[in-house]
């Protein structure tokens, strides 16, 4: 399925469940789904528990295990100044 329809279906589940949460932050849970709507709804259960009613991106990281922009950025620098082989 595609991730901008399994995001507007976790959309309309966060408002009809009263939880704030960003479009990014969910199209960041759709993804962890990997194309299954069953999997992204799961992920979304598991960021509930762990955030609440009010879910911030970074508690949406933590919560399913992922690596954001600001954890990879440091690894990656070093090893793109590098020579090659």
């Amino acid at each position: 399925m595609p991730l901008a329809r399994i995001a507007e279906r976790l959309r309309l589940i966060a408002d009809a469940e009263n939880v704030k949460i960003s479009d990014e932050s969910l199209k960041e849970i759709a993804r962890a789904g990997e194309g299954s709507m069953r999997d992204a709804q799961s992920a979304f259960d598991q960021v509930i528990s762990f955030s609440g009613n009010e879910i911030k991106k970074g508690e949406v990281e933590i919560a399913l295990g992922l690596a954001g922009f600001e954890m990879l950025s440091p690894l990656c620098r070093p090893s793109a100044r590098a020579e090659p082989c």
